[in-house]
């Protein structure tokens, strides 16, 4: 679908459940999320996907949701973003 954006790096936490998460980790983090961002919202037919943009601008509704079962999310922006059809993007 994307093929440059298949190559950027995100920061994933350490499978150690006590491991704890320092301040290095945490610039490294950013620096990788800042990075998949600006590749991300290079193209140009990204910057006009309402899909994307819904994405990042998130309601306050959907703010306001709490997991009532206690579970961990084990969401990944790049998993979700594979697993996207080819076409949702495009525009016609």
């Amino acid at each position: 679908c994307f093929p440059s954006l298949k190559k950027v790096q995100l920061p994933s936490l350490s499978k150690l459940p006590f491991k704890s998460i320092d301040q290095k980790f945490m610039e490294k983090s950013k620096n990788q999320l800042n990075n998949f961002l600006q590749k991300l919202l290079s193209d140009e037919r990204l910057c006009q996907s309402e899909a994307l943009y819904a994405f990042l601008s998130p309601s306050p509704e959907h703010l306001k949701v709490i997991d009532v079962q206690g579970k961990k999310s084990s969401f990944s922006l790049s998993s979700f973003l594979e697993r996207l059809p080819g076409d949702l993007f495009s525009h016609q």
